[in-house]
């Protein structure tokens, strides 16, 4: 499916208004099944979305998923939005189309129905693939989650402006006007600071 762009005055307004929106595209009753959403969070620009499926004919397939005892299920839908010049757009996917998004919440993938065991889907895939994504996210170091006099050692030296190398360490803690700032002193005796990705190939010791 490609994308679907409202004309600027039909766009919704605000988060409220988009909201409503996405419930209204995720909202439906069929021949065969009717659509009810059971939650919906955005990050970024896309909304994930977790709804119940519910047939109305007994011959409705529900591959891949497990339907509960009345034979609804829930699924995903991710959906793609964006902005430009007052009007709004959308792309809507299916899990099992496999999305290439990832950064669906937790609380959305926990709502979804179980897959068949031996299904082979995209679904499972790209279940897999958040959560994966969620725990790399949560064990991500970062230089605020390291405490003052931790001792960090590069894979490799770093270059600063001005020529200067260095690729050893020691974290510093300085006040700053609304919160706490990280530092680090190189050895080579000058203050910088250091961006996440580096940290995380480097070897951290942290004080006993």
């Amino acid at each position: 499916m490609g994308w679907t762009v409202y004309y600027k005055d039909n766009s919704p307004r605000g988060i409220d208004a988009e909201r409503a929106e996405i419930h209204r595209l995720c909202t439906w009753a069929g021949e065969n099944s009717k659509s009810e959403v059971v939650d919906a969070k955005k990050v970024g620009t896309t909304w994930y979305v977790a709804h119940r499926i519910t047939p109305k004919a007994s011959d409705h397939n529900p591959l891949p998923y497990q339907p509960e005892i009345d034979g609804s299920y829930v699924v995903c839908t991710v959906i793609l939005t964006s902005r430009q010049n007052g009007e709004w757009g959308y792309k809507a996917m299916g899990e099992t189309s496999g999305p290439y998004q990832t950064a669906c919440p937790a609380s959305i993938l926990d709502a979804l129905s179980p897959l068949v065991a031996d299904a082979d889907t995209y679904a499972r895939e790209w279940r897999e693939s958040c959560r994966a994504a969620r725990r790399t996210k949560t064990t991500a170091i970062t230089p605020g989650k390291l405490p003052q006099g931790t001792r960090v050692t590069l894979a490799e030296p770093v270059t600063f402006t001005g020529g200067l190398k260095a690729s050893e360490f020691t974290v510093q803690k300085r006040p700053g006007r609304k919160r706490e700032r990280t530092l680090f002193l190189a050895d080579a005796g000058f203050l910088c600071r250091l961006p996440s990705h580096l940290l995380q190939s480097a070897k951290i010791q942290i004080p006993a």
